[in-house]
Parts: C-alpha cells; structure tokens; sequence
C-alpha cells in the first residue's frame, strides 16, 4: 500500500467517523415559540400544552413548578387570552442533535395595544418522534412586583394591637 493510498484511506475514514457523529435531524426552527404566542393570542391552552412534551415542566413567575402536560394546560388555561396579546422575540435557539434551547424576550399589551409587561424565558426543547417539544420552560418579568405592606408593628406611629 503506498502512502498516498493511505493517506486517502485515512482520510475517508475520518469523514466517515465525523458524519456518524453529526447531529441528526433537523434543527429548531428561527422561532421555535410563534406557535406558543399563537395559542395564548387566540386563548387556546390546548394548542400551547401540545408542544409540550408529557413529561414537561412549566416555570411560572410567582407559582409552584407544574408537571405534565395536562397540569400545564390547566396553568395556561389560566393564563392565556383575556384580552391579552403577545408577543415573543427568539434570541437564539441552538441545538444539538435531540435537544436544543430557545432564548428570548417577550411583550405583552392589552386589548388596547397598550404595554403591560415584558419579561425573557428560556425553554428546554427535545425532540420526540421527530417532532420538536418543550420539555422545561420558565420565564419571568422584568417588572419588580409590588412592594409588600409593611406589618403594623413596623408602621411608624403603630401601637401594638391589645389581646
């Protein structure tokens, strides 16, 4: 064998090697969440639970962790529509091979287009049966919740309170 055959053999087997490792399947779409922002626009907790994967996790701002598709679309439910619209930027969502994240910026305004919050989240996106889904979901605003009221023991001027 010469070397130059060797070399070539080296080289193919090389690229073979590297293909095999290749993440398989197609990438997360530009904007993975349109089709959430879509269900909450038409209030439609059923289309936004199904790009959930069933063993799933939600993230609320201000609430428990909820598990499952069926607990995240009673979540949802609660949440989505009423008015409301959003709308949701992609940052980036990289992926490799089955599972991938989304990064982005949301905004949501009232029935009168008037600016009610903004906030980001981060998703956790696997893919199942060839079909991306969200597996861990959180997000928040970027609103600072209201002050809590002070205790009436710490208010200036307050007496305690008789027994």
């Amino acid at each position: 064998m010469t070397l130059t055959t060797l070399r070539s053999l080296i080289l193919v087997t090389g690229a073979v090697l590297i293909s095999a490792c290749a993440p398989a399947g197609k990438p997360l779409p530009a904007n993975p969440s349109q089709g959430w922002a879509d269900g909450f626009n038409s209030g439609d907790a059923k289309a936004i639970a199904a790009l959930y994967t069933e063993d799933a996790i939600l993230l609320p701002p201000g609430a428990p962790l909820v598990r499952g598709k069926a607990a995240i679309e009673a979540q949802l439910a609660k949440e989505a529509g009423g008015g409301f619209k959003i709308e949701i930027v992609s940052l980036e969502s990289p992926s490799q091979g089955d599972t991938g994240y989304n990064l982005g910026t949301f905004t949501v305004k009232d029935a009168n287009g008037a600016v009610v919050d903004t906030g980001k989240y981060i998703e956790i996106w696997k893919r199942e049966n060839g079909e991306w889904k969200i597996y861990a979901d959180i997000y928040n605003s970027d609103v600072p919740p209201p002050a809590a009221a002070p205790a009436a023991e710490e208010m200036p001027g307050a007496s305690p309170q008789p027994q």
